[in-house]
């Protein structure tokens, strides 16, 4: 992505997303028991795919950054493989513009918006500008790729080791080779600095993220092999507003697990998307960036045919469907961190308060009228629908 003109122009809504697993919690010794023959890491050393890492550019000019994939805007590269990983790339625009997942290596996390006074803006109304970023895009607010990884928490990062920067100029479809299904099951996730810095202050497109019910998230969604949607994704915030933190955004700074268990097996295709309350005519105005790391799924045992996959679905279809997104007079939470939860309706404005305690919660939600609504609590972020 080179000009704030190629954003994506497709309007953005954020999906009824449900009561879906967020956050790092995960159970390890579980989950490397159930897959110990057949669990794939997402592993940027990988380069039997062709994609060496290390064959990074410099800064290419002052002012300029550098540490991406040397091959980020060549137009004959449609896709990244990594052992069985296999993620979208799009270039094009004469070398101006990049779409899908690309290597970042310099672990950058400064800020380079400008003043409107030295580079001018689209739309002066934050007197900042964004240009500073075309060439510095590189980077990942935790300050470094991963390095030491303790019980699903990063515990080291450095510089110079490899990241996935993602920006959402294609879809982010993620598969394995040969159509090979799967059960994910966790993935590493850092906000990238772009939007992380938007997000507080603007950057001559976005405003900051500073009014109540404001929001920049990450949703995953699992896909079986005929292109139906799994019932299960997971919704992961990466900013919101609160007023007790600085500039009254609380934003993801460092790496953390996010857990995608809950989406369940015999998925071929995940898919990642990012959502904003920052839109304009265009479509959002945040830039839409994240930085991923050491995605990990289950293989399954052998490779599934659509016509097979369809079969599953059939069969899930019969079976009692719980809707776990969908509430009526009364909002069941189940929570493992009691806390104020704070409902707002598609406009922004709080229309319910809860204190929750641990555990089960039956929230009172008769005064609200049919519709969606964003329940937020501490850092996470769940879509509701009221019937």
């Amino acid at each position: 992505m080179k000009t704030k003109r190629f954003f994506s122009a497709v309007a953005v809504a954020c999906a009824v997303a449900g009561l879906a697993t967020m956050g790092c919690a995960n159970n390890s010794s579980a989950r490397k028991a159930k897959g110990a023959n057949g669990t794939l890491v997402l592993n940027l050393y990988d380069t039997s795919g062709g994609v060496d890492w290390t064959d990074t550019l410099s800064a290419s000019r002052e002012g300029c950054s550098g540490g991406y994939w040397r091959k980020t805007y060549d137009e004959d590269v449609d896709s990244l493989r990594f052992g069985s990983f296999v993620l979208p790339h799009v270039a094009g625009y004469s070398g101006t513009f990049w779409g899908g997942f690309t290597i970042g290596t310099n672990g950058d996390d400064l800020n380079y918006i400008l003043p409107c006074e030295v580079q001018p803006c689209y739309e002066d109304t934050t007197h900042l500008a964004s240009q500073g970023w075309i060439c510095n895009q590189w980077g990942v607010t935790a300050g470094g790729g991963i390095k030491t990884v303790v019980d699903d928490s990063v515990t080291e990062t450095a510089k110079k080791i490899p990241y996935l920067i993602a920006y959402q100029g294609t879809q982010l479809n993620v598969h394995l080779a040969g159509d090979t299904l799967f059960e994910p099951v966790g993935v590493f996730i850092s906000n990238h600095p772009w939007p992380y810095y938007g997000n507080r202050q603007g950057d001559g497109f976005a405003r900051p993220l500073n009014r109540p019910g404001d929001y920049f998230t990450l949703t995953i969604k699992g896909y079986y092999a005929d292109g139906e949607l799994v019932d299960e994704l997971v919704v992961d915030t990466l900013a919101k507003y609160d007023p007790a933190a600085p500039d009254s955004v609380w934003e993801l700074k460092n790496w953390h697990w996010v857990d995608l268990s809950k989406i369940g097996s015999d998925v071929a295709t995940l898919r990642f998307s990012l959502q904003t309350t920052d839109t304009g005519q265009y479509g959002p105005n945040t830039a839409f960036y994240f930085c991923m790391d050491k995605l990990t799924v289950i293989k399954a045992d052998a490779v599934v045919s659509p016509a097979a996959a369809r079969q599953v679905v059939a069969k899930k279809a019969k079976e009692p469907l719980i809707r776990k997104r969908e509430f009526t007079d009364y909002l069941t939470l189940n929570v493992h961190r009691g806390g104020e939860a704070m409902i707002y309706d598609t406009a922004g404005k709080t229309v319910l308060k809860a204190t929750l305690k641990v555990g089960e919660n039956k929230v009172d939600t008769r005064k609200l009228p049919a519709g969606e609504y964003l329940l937020s609590l501490h850092h996470h972020t769940i879509h509701l629908v009221k019937k």
